[in-house]
């Protein structure tokens, strides 16, 4: 079974000054299963690189295209765009962007469990009975 993986689940990895314990974790479980992503994945990275790159200056250009070739190493898997109006339905029913509704959208249709640190995301998946990943305890 796959873990559908969106960008709160992984970017923290590109910023040093960030907690990645969640991100290590989604990291371990890759390792071991398939990652599953929308292709808005792949714009939603690109677009936090560039703006911490351009705008925010808390990356180097050197460190977000290393960062590039890392989740490039992760083999994650492309999932077409859906093909029916369940997508918008969830952005009415849970008030969730339609970002957030494709990783939703194909978490449910492959029912798999979603890797999120997004509390829209989250909320959403709990609410519609989606699975979650839940890395395991350090204790």
């Amino acid at each position: 079974m796959p873990l559908i993986v969106d960008v709160s689940a992984l970017a923290p990895l590109a910023f040093p000054d960030e907690d990645h314990h969640f991100a290590e974790a989604v990291v371990r479980e890759l390792s071991r299963t398939d990652g599953l992503i929308p292709a808005l994945f792949w714009f939603e990275i690109w677009n936090v690189l560039s703006v911490n790159v351009t705008r925010r200056d808390r990356l180097t250009e050197d460190r977000a295209i290393e960062f590039v070739t890392l989740l490039e190493r992760l083999g994650l898997e492309v999932d077409p765009p859906p093909k029916s109006k369940e997508l918008l339905a969830l952005t009415f029913n849970y008030r969730i962007t339609a970002y957030d509704a494709a990783y939703l959208e194909l978490a449910l249709r492959v029912d798999a469990p979603l890797a999120t640190q997004d509390t829209d995301l989250l909320e959403a998946a709990r609410a519609s009975g989606g699975r979650l990943f839940l890395p395991p305890s350090s204790a």
